[in-house]
């Protein structure tokens, strides 16, 4: 499963700006006040808006992949932590790539798979499922958060997608101030 790239404690003024927003969107937008959620999605945000992340998540073999169908195969041969990190990383890596670039999913479903065999949807919230059912030691997220994840997968979506809509025009304003 991937990690912040930025040590505990010290955050990036991108991921400052990310969770501002993250946090307007889902607190005052959709009237989310689960706060271990909204952190959740704010560290989910951090880890996947930088691209040398993804090679964080690796298929059974430890080679790095962003194809959900190997690391679907990799889950289902896991077991114990390890299974439900994998688990929850398909959840994370396909609510990311379908609220923050759904414009993405067409050319990377029609490149690597069969037209119909994936919908990032029902596998994200599919994954979700299983990792909520599952426990780990560190319980980190609680399966709590994932079981919500996986209930309300498509208001998350839509809040990323609300999340980018906002960082979007803020680039705009930024660029209208330095023009006038």
């Amino acid at each position: 499963m991937t990690t912040n790239t930025q040590p505990r404690g010290r955050r990036s003024a991108l991921d400052h700006f990310l969770a501002g927003i993250n946090e307007y969107v889902f607190q005052t937008k959709l009237g989310i006040a689960d706060i271990d959620l909204v952190n959740y999605l704010n560290q989910l945000l951090s880890r996947y808006i930088r691209f040398d992340s993804l090679k964080g998540i690796a298929s059974g073999t430890g080679s790095p992949t962003r194809q959900i169908l190997e690391l679907m195969s990799a889950a289902q041969e896991s077991r114990g932590s390890n299974q439900r990190n994998l688990y929850q990383a398909i959840g994370d890596y396909t609510l990311f790539w379908a609220g923050i670039y759904p414009e993405g999913l067409q050319t990377r479903h029609n490149a690597c798979f069969p037209q119909g065999l994936l919908d990032y949807t029902l596998n994200g919230k599919h994954c979700y499922a299983i990792a909520s059912q599952m426990s780990s030691r560190d319980h980190q997220p609680t399966q709590q958060i994932l079981r919500y994840l996986s209930q309300h997968y498509e208001l998350c979506v839509f809040g990323f997608g609300e999340v980018r809509r906002e960082w979007e025009r803020y680039g705009e304003n930024e660029a209208i101030g330095m023009i006038v």
